[in-house]
C-alpha cells in the first residue's frame, strides 16, 4: 500500500512569500496542484502540520475551496498570535523523545514536533529558547555517553504548536465550524497519529500540541503501507521516512513519475 505525504512550512520554494499569512496558502495551493497534476493513487494520506489540509483535500474529505478558505484564515490567525506572543521553534538534533520532554520542561518550553529518530523540535517563548541555546544542553537520558546536542532555529515566525497561539486555535475553530467534511478515515491526524475522527475539532487542537509525525509513519507501516510518496514542494518528509522506516520505499512524486 501507498501513502501520500504533504509537507508543511519549511518546505517552501524561494518564490513563495516569507510571511506566515502568505506562505501557508501558497504551500497549500502548490501541494494540491502537485497531487492533481501527477495523478498518483494513494491508500492513505498524511500531512505535516499545514500539509494536513492538502492531505484532506487529496483524500476527498474536504473541498479544495474550503481548504483554501480555512488555510487563509489559519495563516492570518497564526501570524497574529505570533505577533501578540513572540516565540520560536528549535530543533534538538540527536535527542531522544524522552530527553526532549525533560529539556522542554526545564526551560519552560513544549515539544512541537516528533519528526523522526533524533529529530525533535521544541517551541515556546523567546526567553526559554534563548536560555536553552545558551546552556548548550545534552540529552539527559543519554547517560555517560551524552554529547552536546546540535540546535537549529527553524525559519518560522512564532512558537507554533504551543499554548502561546491559543488565540489562533480559537479563530481556526470558528472557520472550521462551517466546513463540510466527508469520511476522513484515510487521513492520519497529527495530534493522535491515528485516522481523523472529528477533523473540525482535531485540526484546531493540533495548533496547540505536537506533530506526532514519527508515530504516524510507524502506524501507517503497521497498517501495511510500504511506499511513501511526497508531493511538492520539497523533499523533507522523504528524508524523515528514511530515518524512521529504513525498509520502506520513500520517494518524491516527481522521481516516482519519472521512473514509471
Amino acid at each position: 500500500m501507498r501513502a501520500g505525504l504533504f509537507p508543511g512550512q519549511g518546505s517552501q520554494t524561494p518564490d513563495m512569500p516569507v510571511d506566515t499569512a502568505g506562505q501557508q496558502p501558497a504551500m497549500f495551493a502548490h501541494s494540491v496542484e502537485s497531487f492533481k497534476k501527477h495523478g498518483v493513487e494513494c491508500d492513505y494520506f498524511l500531512g505535516h502540520s499545514l500539509g494536513s489540509y492538502a492531505a484532506l483535500v487529496a483524500a476527498g474529505s474536504m473541498s479544495e475551496a474550503d481548504g483554501e478558505r480555512v488555510v487563509a484564515e489559519r495563516g492570518l490567525a497564526m501570524a497574529a498570535a505570533a505577533s501578540d506572543h513572540p516565540g520560536a521553534m528549535l530543533a534538538l538534533l540527536g535527542c531522544s523523545p524522552e530527553g526532549a520532554e525533560q529539556l522542554a520542561t526545564k526551560f519552560g518550553l513544549t515539544v512541537a514536533n516528533d519528526n523522526a529518530p533524533g529529530q525533535i523540535v521544541i517551541t515556546g517563548a523567546m526567553e526559554g529558547i534563548e536560555a536553552i541555546e545558551a546552556a548548550e544542553p545534552v540529552d539527559p537520558t543519554a547517560g555517560e555517553d551524552a554529547r552536546r546536542l546540535r540546535l537549529k532555529r527553524l525559519p518560522v515566525s512564532g512558537a507554533f504548536h504551543s499554548p502561546l497561539i491559543e488565540s489562533a486555535a480559537a479563530r481556526l475553530s470558528a472557520v472550521l465550524a462551517d466546513v463540510e467534511f466527508a469520511d476522513a478515515s484515510r487521513v492520519i491526524a497529527n495530534g493522535t497519529a491515528q485516522p481523523y475522527v472529528d477533523p473540525r475539532r482535531e485540526l484546531a487542537e493540533e495548533l496547540l500540541g505536537p506533530v506526532r509525525f514519527r508515530e504516524s509513519l510507524l502506524n501507517l507501516w503497521a497498517l501495511g503501507v510500504t511506499e511513501f510518496v511526497e508531493f511538492e514542494p520539497g523533499g523533507v518528509l522523504t528524508g524523515l521516512v528514511k530515518r524512521t522506516l529504513p525498509e520502506a520505499r520513500a520517494v518524491k512524486v516527481a522521481d516516482l513519475v519519472a521512473s514509471s
